[in-house]
Formats: structure tokens, sequence, C-alpha cells
């Protein structure tokens, strides 16, 4: 990576990082649960996507990736229950 991002200097290009309010998956939600005081908030609500039981529900049933799993989002619920994600297709 190094190496790119130097790449990209040599050309003029800069290069910068972004952070996902929602990263973390399960052990984000934990990570939450027990350090409250972490995200910031609004009205009472945290700056966070998709924080709620249900989407947990949803992390639990289709972790862990599939070995070899070369897709960041394997599909929509349907296609990962043809895929082998058992449950998934319960989100649609």
């Amino acid at each position: 990576m190094i190496s790119m991002i130097n790449a990209f200097h040599k050309e003029g290009i800069q290069v910068i990082t972004y952070g996902k309010a929602s990263g973390g998956g399960i052990v984000g939600y934990e990570l939450l649960r027990r350090r409250p005081e972490l995200p910031g908030y609004t009205d009472g609500r945290p700056w966070l996507e998709n924080y709620d039981a249900a989407y947990l529900d949803y992390i639990e049933t289709i972790s862990p990736t599939k070995f070899g799993e070369q897709r960041m989002v394997p599909g929509s619920p349907e296609e990962m229950e043809k895929d082998g994600y058992k449950g998934a297709g319960w989100f649609q």
C-alpha cells in the first residue's frame, strides 16, 4: 500500500482515509454496549448507521463469511441464502 501511495504522490495525487460510523460489526456493537460514551449523539441517538437489534440479528445470521468469499457484500439476502448463508433469506 505504501508503494501505491508513493506512486500517487509522484503524480500529484493526495491520499485520504475514510472511516464509516458503522464499522466494527459484532465487535463494534459490543464496544458501544460497553462504552456508550464513545459515539457522538444528536437528540439522544448515536451517530451510527444500522445499530439496532434487527441489524445485529442479521450480522449474526450471516456470520462468519464463507471461506473464500471475495465479495465485500455477498449479495441480497435472497442471493446469500442461495449461496449457502443459511437464514439470510429471512431478512428480505
